[in-house]
């Protein structure tokens, strides 16, 4: 994880987002900062999952000054795009392992694309992030030897593996039962104690009352804070 001399990890002035010339949220103003569990509430087709994407450049239809680990996302060449992506851990609802792996084999695939080379370092590597979730004893497991709740935390595990700044989830608790869900927000909130800054799109209502951060609510093409 990088050390930020500023504590505002993302930050947005008078921003907009579109899809193809439609505005799907406009008059961004809002500071994110280390330490930080920060829910994205709204509604499906409430600009929760773009917003979440404009903030790791997959979705470049913006407008206004955003900022995110002191990179300017306006016209940020590609260059910048993949450094910033190594600072950001993104957990996205259809991206999940590979069945024919074992969690290792996951984990490893990740750290040889960063170029990663000796095998000692990498094992020691996934150990330590299957650690943080709790999940180290899975670590020679195949995925379907595995829950939805052990899924979804290897998952985070693989999102921790390169030490990020900003962990960004994008529904990481659909398709799960209550008590998995708190689990898994118990592994977000103890993430924030260590500095790093945690966004979660949801419609959960339930969760945001078990686990209290700060909520962003997306409706009428805004983002109202309570």
């Amino acid at each position: 994880m990088i050390n930020y001399s500023n504590n505002v990890y993302v930050e947005i002035n008078n921003g907009s987002i579109f899809f193809d010339n439609d505005t799907i949220i406009s008059n961004i103003n809002l500071k994110l900062y280390k330490g930080e569990l920060v829910y994205l509430y709204g509604k499906t087709g409430s600009g929760k999952s773009t917003f979440l994407k404009s903030l790791y450049v997959a979705h470049q239809e913006t407008t206004g000054d955003i900022s995110v680990l002191n990179f300017k996302l306006s016209n940020i060449k590609e260059k910048n795009i993949a450094l910033l992506r190594k600072n950001l851990g993104v957990i996205l609802q259809d991206l999940n392992l590979l069945s024919t792996k074992t969690v290792f084999e996951n984990l490893k695939l990740v750290l040889v694309a960063l170029g990663w080379k000796n095998q000692k370092q990498i094992r020691f590597q996934a150990e330590e992030v299957l650690n943080k979730v709790g999940m180290v004893h899975k670590i020679d497991h195949y995925p379907s030897q595995l829950s939805s709740g052990e899924h979804k935390k290897i998952c985070i595990a693989r999102a921790l593996i390169n030490n990020p700044s900003i962990i960004i989830a994008d529904e990481p608790n659909s398709n799960l039962d209550f008590e998995s869900s708190k689990a898994i927000l118990n592994v977000f909130s103890e993430l924030t104690k260590q500095g790093l800054l945690v966004i979660i799109a949801t419609h959960d209502a339930l969760l945001l009352k078990e686990y209290t951060g700060r909520i962003l609510f997306f409706e009428n093409d805004k983002i109202i804070e309570n």
